[in-house]
This record gives C-alpha cells, structure tokens and sequence, in this order.
C-alpha cells in the first residue's frame, strides 16, 4: 500500500513537473523582452513575484511595518502588471539590508527602519529571493529525467534468481532462503 502511495506521488510529481518545464521555458524566453509582476496585496503583507531579464523575484513585504506613503490604495487583492523589460533591472538596497548574491541567485531580508534610522520615509521590512530561469529549468527536469533514466537501466534479475533481492534460488525451488519472498515457477527454472 505505501508503495502504491508513493509511486502515485511520484508519478502526479513527475506530471507537474513535466507541465512547469515547458512554462519555464516559455517564461524564460519572455523575459528577455516583457517583464512580468504578479502581485497580491493583503493587509498585513504584500507579496510580488517579478519575471524580468531570465530572473524570477519572490519577495514579500509588511506593509504595516513601514511608512503611510505604501498603503494600499486599491484594496486588497490580486494585481497583474507587464512592463519593457531592461537588461539589469535595479533595485535599490535599503540601509539595513542583509544580502547574498551569488551569480544571479539573491537572498535579502530587509528590517523595518527604525524612527532613528528613518528619513521622511520609513522603509518597510520583508525577504526576498531571486532565482535565474535556467536554474528552475533544470529543477522541474530533474525528476522526469531521473525517473526515464532510472525505468531506461534498470537492472534486470537473471533467469533462476529471485525477483525481490537477486539471489541465486537453484537451492530452493519453492521460497528465497535470503529474504523469504515465494518464488514464482517461471523464476526457479533457470534457462
């Protein structure tokens, strides 16, 4: 039964991930020429993701945290913008900001400005990571890729060994005598 389990997991995972690779693709060739925001405004938090320059940016940000001039003028809800995409896009890094870049792959976490550190704005605090298109690409080909490969060389047991471990059953015709699996009567005699 938790086989069973398992290999369906495995098999729904190996279907997304064959779906999200070809959508990344897509994207990816796409933001070289558009930019893409996905953004969802909440009243606590608002949560972006940017498509730009074969980047994808998830970032979030608490609203609350920071000054007047970010409030939600709209409402909450869900927005979708596109835009001229630019070879580098710049982000301005506020003061307090902890940063890792390696590559095109980024990690922030900003903290909210303090009333001493602030100017006339407060910055608001929040986490972001940038993460460039073909390392998603190669991501969603791994598992479909692994699993063909692993079904393409799988080993096969030999004529007169159990099906189970690959013991040599010519000793015991009717059960393995190394992990106790019955043996089928094709298997005992060997070719």
């Amino acid at each position: 039964m938790l086989k069973r389990i398992r290999r369906w997991l495995l098999n729904g995972l190996t279907v997304l991930f064959l779906i999200l690779c070809p959508v990344t693709l897509k994207l990816w060739v796409d933001s070289s020429i558009l930019g893409r925001e996905i953004l969802w405004d909440g009243h606590q938090w608002t949560v972006n993701v940017f498509v730009y320059s074969g980047r994808v940016a998830f970032s979030a940000i608490d609203r609350n945290s920071g000054s007047a001039a970010i409030a939600n003028h709209l409402g909450p809800g869900w927005r979708y913008s596109e835009f001229p995409a630019t070879p580098y896009m710049y982000r301005r890094q506020p003061r307090d900001t902890f940063h890792v870049a390696g590559g095109m792959f980024e990690i922030w976490h900003m903290r909210p400005s303090t009333p001493r550190t602030a100017g006339p704005l407060k910055e608001p605090g929040g986490w972001g990571v940038t993460v460039p298109f073909y390392a998603l690409f190669i991501f969603t080909l791994t598992l479909p890729v692994g699993r063909f490969l692993r079904r393409r060389y799988r080993r096969k047991p030999l004529p007169g060994t159990c099906l189970q471990c690959g013991y040599d059953l010519r000793a015991s015709p009717d059960k393995c005598p190394e992990c106790g699996t019955p043996v089928p009567l094709k298997a005992a005699k060997p070719s």
